[in-house]
């Protein structure tokens, strides 16, 4: 028994001061390589933390991290950032209310984050309170300027006012993340922004600013595919300046370039495809191509809003007005809080 007894103590004794158990103690900073720098966050800025690893500071790009935790984490808000990640939105909100009084700053700083987040995208999606969505993470971004979520706040804060068909105070917030050092987060937010144009019907200083990014001399994977999507981008201004056949040529390059399996990217392409056929009357090439999204790209949820706005039409448009029923009915019980559910 007495040899039982000291087998339990030295298995106690290895579980508490294994590495594993140690590192948790630690903040942890994950990369794209998914293995973790271990050590202390002592600052952060919108591009980057500053993490101190045994006494040595690193500052590491906001650009390169995936993923931050602290050491002093409560359970709750871990499993919410990991809901968060897999866009399980109410999860977010069901953990957030299990937490407790918290004292250190960044970690009051990451639950109003994920708090306003998931409320965003809830909204975004139809669900829960659009002013709600917006005051709070409005209140984040005001009072976190600092915080290394600064940058995808705005962004989903843009989002927001696009879907409250507010396209103006978007171009607005997405002009923002302009301010980032990364070339490739600067075309994103070019792209955000001629988005926001197309919106406002402002199709040449949209095309403007489409152009700008696929003529951009940077090679870089996330910079490639900034390219690709202002490209589709640039096909929509040319059907809608007269020059659809143009529009369509390109758009039919990139499907045929493209890896079908990036559904927001194949999802804009055949939407673009579709505004392209409208644009030269042709309505039944137009179906086929916003089927496309309907049928294989839904999981591309703004590309799938869109496409069913503009199916409830074409339906209509060729005499088939049970499928525009059907397709205006799920625009609006699963995109509820989008700009096309909105639109007449």
């Amino acid at each position: 028994m007495k040899r039982i007894g000291l087998l339990i103590a030295f298995a106690a004794f290895a579980v508490v001061f294994s590495p594993q158990f140690v590192l948790a103690q630690f903040d942890q900073i994950y990369g794209a390589a998914g293995t973790p720098t271990n050590g202390t966050i002592v600052k952060m800025s919108p591009s980057e933390v500053t993490i101190d690893v045994s006494g040595i500071q690193r500052a590491i790009p906001v650009n390169e991290i995936k993923r931050v935790s602290y050491g002093d984490d409560p359970a709750e808000l871990r499993r919410a950032r990991e809901a968060a990640q897999a866009g399980r939105y109410e999860e977010v909100g069901q953990e957030m209310a299990k937490i407790g009084a918290v004292t250190r700053e960044v970690i009051k700083q990451d639950i109003e984050y994920y708090k306003a987040f998931a409320a965003a995208k809830m909204s975004l999606a139809g669900q829960g309170d659009r002013n709600l969505a917006i005051r709070a993470l409005k209140t984040f971004i005001d009072a976190n300027s600092g915080n290394y979520h600064y940058f995808e706040a705005v962004e989903v804060f843009g989002d927001l006012a696009m879907a409250a068909g507010r396209p103006d105070i978007a171009a607005a917030e997405y002009a923002k993340i302009a301010a980032a050092p990364w070339p490739d987060y600067k075309m994103r937010a070019a792209v955000l922004e001629a988005q926001s144009l197309l919106a406002q019907k402002k199709f040449p200083e949209a095309l403007t600013k489409y152009e700008t990014v696929a003529n951009a001399s940077i090679t870089t994977p996330e910079a490639t595919k900034q390219k690709v999507f202002a490209n589709i981008g640039r096909a929509v201004c040319l059907a809608e300046t007269g020059k659809p056949q143009e529009g369509i040529k390109l758009v039919e390059e990139i499907i045929a370039k493209e890896d079908p399996r990036d559904m927001q990217l194949f999802g804009k392409a055949y939407n673009a495809l579709g505004t392209c056929y409208v644009a030269s009357k042709q309505p039944k090439e137009a179906l086929l191509a916003y089927l496309h999204t309907d049928i294989l790209f839904y999981g591309a949820s703004d590309a799938h809003a869109e496409a069913l706005y503009h199916l409830s039409r074409l339906w209509t448009e060729v005499n088939k007005s049970d499928r525009a029923v059907q397709a205006r009915n799920l625009l609006k019980d699963r995109y509820g809080g989008t700009m096309w559910a909105s639109q007449p």
